[in-house]
């Protein structure tokens, strides 16, 4: 505080900022005051979203460009609002001893493909704002987003392990921690998963960064939902200006929905070759669809009942 009342003192307003970047305490004054800034909104008005595709054959007529256009829509947002904006923050809370409730208003969607090429799903994933009742000539799209990393995550997962290796590490962790295991609770850190491999890698000795390495990148992409996204989400204007009109979500999907079909389905459906790859999907014995997930006939992760 004593930084920032000596680089605003007696200057004027528009050299404030300069002023307090000029020295090394400014800039780590002013760093410490975004990142307070962000931690109040990033868990509560930016979503990550995971996991985004359409099952075949609504992948052959490009599904899963609806389903993150979808993401993004009127309706997403009232019921994300509705779910979450009663419910006080687990970190918050927990470090001030009672219950914090922030703001639950979507302002921003991030995201990463499948794999790390262009194109893909999210390339010209857009609808025109004026759809659902925003801003002539503004569209809410899918962003590549790129960094000093190209704009592609590390690839760091867990997929190259084997189930029994997982079970094998998590077994022998328990057994050098007095049976603490990690749980999988919100407000721990990053996948469990992860953590808990990552510990058992490092007691048996190995190198956890460079064994949790799969090398498979993965592109970032971002969708904002406000025009005043950064100004929002920095708490410098106080209401998110949303880029479409929430008045009412349910036509908006339906108009979103219609203009993925004109622009996307309508376009597949008139290949040659759509039709046979549709045909090659059916539920009719035998099963030939492409969706069906053959389980293991030995699957220790799921529990048995048996009755004599």
């Amino acid at each position: 505080m004593n930084t920032l009342q000596e680089a605003y003192e007696n200057v004027p307003k528009a050299s404030r900022l300069e002023v307090l970047l000029a020295t090394a305490t400014g800039r780590a004054a002013f760093l410490k005051v975004v990142r307070l800034a962000r931690s109040m909104t990033v868990g509560t008005e930016i979503a990550d979203l995971t996991v985004c595709g359409a099952v075949p054959p609504y992948n052959v007529l490009l599904g899963g460009k609806l389903v993150a256009m979808l993401a993004t829509s009127p309706e997403i947002v009232l019921e994300y609002k509705k779910r979450y904006q009663a419910v006080p923050s687990i970190i918050a809370s927990s470090m001030a001893g009672r219950a914090i409730v922030r703001p639950a208003n979507l302002a921003f969607i991030g995201t990463t493909s499948l794999y790390g090429e262009r194109p893909n799903q999210y390339d010209r994933t857009s609808y025109p704002c004026e759809l659902v009742g925003g801003p002539k000539g503004e569209t809410v799209r899918y962003r590549y987003l790129t960094s000093a990393k190209s704009g592609r995550t590390s690839g760091v997962g867990t997929f190259q392990f084997g189930r029994e290796t997982k079970v094998a590490i998590e077994r022998y962790l328990s057994s050098t921690t007095n049976g603490r295991r990690v749980n999988n609770v919100f407000g721990e850190g990053t996948s469990p998963k992860l953590r808990s491999l990552r510990d058992g890698l490092v007691a048996l000795g190995f190198n956890s960064d460079e064994m949790l390495q799969h090398g498979i990148e993965k592109v970032v992409y971002g969708a904002t939902l406000v025009s005043n996204t950064a100004r929002y989400l920095l708490r410098l204007d106080d209401v998110p200006q949303y880029l479409f009109s929430l008045g009412d979500a349910q036509a908006s999907t339906a108009r979103i929905s219609q203009h993925w079909f004109e622009r996307w389905a309508s376009n597949r459906m008139g290949r040659s070759d759509t039709e046979q790859k549709l045909l090659t999907n059916s539920l009719v014995r035998p099963i030939r669809h492409a969706a069906r997930v053959v389980l293991p006939s030995d699957d220790t992760d799921q529990f048995v009942f048996r009755i004599d």
